[in-house]
């Protein structure tokens, strides 16, 4: 068995520092890392170079350009597949991990041979005995998309695996035959719901999408995210974008005559906003409903 874990960096020395330092403590199982820096222009990947550079487990990607979540991640994953990997570990730099965490996700994945991809307990780095995440939930009603359990503490009612419609991105392990079947990340989303568009496509495939809780990691949340979207008017832009892209895929018509009217809604209370953000909303949903993905033309 084989373990790559994908690490995405873009101008953040810091995070990327401090997650590395966790996985150094960490058991790999013989795996390795693979860093891909998305065109940093503050020295950090030169930094975590000459920092990291002793550690043989890691191995050095630099994008020439900044190809988002989605791009950024498929490079690294290219990379392990052609490395070998069975199983490899998409990992937020953002994100501080338990020695053992791991473990569990191996041997779920090694037992159950109809398990696509795995994903841990995920803890709020700011509250470490508060969920980020115990699996994520998503309805094609409403288009809500979100996290099980966030903000709740800790107190072993999610402790059970269990089967869920997506996991975050921020931390999921896929296996190499899942990747095979349906492919990389959809890169047309740039960033943000090209998790949920990936674990739909699994699930549609035939693969199981699972949390398992004995694997345990902390989490920034909106870190890494926020730096690369640059704030909130690209935010915006990509969420409506994105969830309009997610349902031109997967959307049935009578999803479709659900979910427009909270869509709408959902775009004219945001609107009641600056200037910048309206014309990120709009934006985003004229681009959305024509199917306009990839990196937005004026990041």
């Amino acid at each position: 068995m084989t373990l790559a874990i994908i690490i995405l960096n873009w101008n953040n020395f810091e995070d990327t520092d401090e997650c590395l330092s966790s996985l150094h403590r960490a058991d790999l199982y013989g795996g390795f890392i693979v860093l891909v820096d998305n065109d940093s222009k503050d020295s950090s990947y030169e930094r975590l170079r000459q920092k990291w550079s002793s550690w043989s487990a890691i191995h050095w990607i630099k994008n020439k350009e900044n190809l988002g979540f989605a791009g950024g991640n498929n490079v690294g994953i290219s990379y392990a597949l052609a490395k070998g990997a069975e199983y490899i570990m998409l990992l937020n730099n953002d994100t501080v991990v338990n020695p053992d965490f791991l473990k569990p996700l191996i041997e779920y994945m090694a037992a159950n041979d109809n398990v696509g991809i795995v994903g841990p307990k995920i803890f709020l780095y700011s509250h470490p005995d508060k969920f980020q995440s115990a699996g994520c939930q998503l309805s094609m009603i409403t288009g809500r998309f979100g996290p099980v359990g966030g903000g709740q503490k800790d107190n072993g009612q999610y402790n059970m695996a269990r089967d869920c419609a997506y996991l975050t991105g921020a931390a999921l392990m896929i296996s190499r035959k899942c990747i095979e079947k349906i492919g990389l990340l959809d890169a047309d989303y740039f960033a943000y719901c090209e998790e949920v568009d990936f674990c739909f496509r699994a699930r549609i495939a035939g693969f199981r999408v699972v949390y398992v809780p004995g694997s345990k990691i902390w989490h920034k949340v909106s870190s890494s995210t926020e730096r690369l979207t640059k704030g909130s008017s690209l935010q915006l832009y990509l969420i409506f974008r994105n969830k309009l892209i997610f349902y031109r895929k997967h959307a049935k018509l009578w999803h479709w005559v659900a979910f427009l009217p909270f869509h709408f809604y959902r775009s004219v209370r945001t609107i009641i906003c600056s200037k910048a953000e309206r014309k990120a909303v709009i934006q985003g949903v004229l681009d959305g409903m024509i199917g306009r993905g990839g990196k937005p033309r004026w990041f």
